[in-house]
């Protein structure tokens, strides 16, 4: 199993970070249309359930408001 930490610094870190995860859970959309957990999904995201899967990601940035638009964002 492969695991990687992203790291998202500022905000414009955090930005291309946001667009980063949004193109990664549409393209395994697009790949696997059956929604089921495979090896391919599992460099990024970790099953905690079978309803929801959680993702590694190190933020950091000055201003909160970074951290509420990422908190509430509907990908993370």
């Amino acid at each position: 199993m492969t695991q990687s930490v992203v790291v998202q610094v500022g905000q414009c870190g955090n930005q291309i970070g946001c667009c980063f995860w949004d193109l990664v859970l549409r393209e395994h959309a697009a790949v696997n249309q059956k929604g089921i957990y495979d090896e391919a999904i599992s460099s990024f995201f970790r099953n905690v359930d079978t309803r929801n899967q959680s993702n590694i990601i190190v933020t950091f940035s000055q201003l909160h408001t970074v951290f509420h638009h990422l908190s509430v964002s509907a990908f993370l």
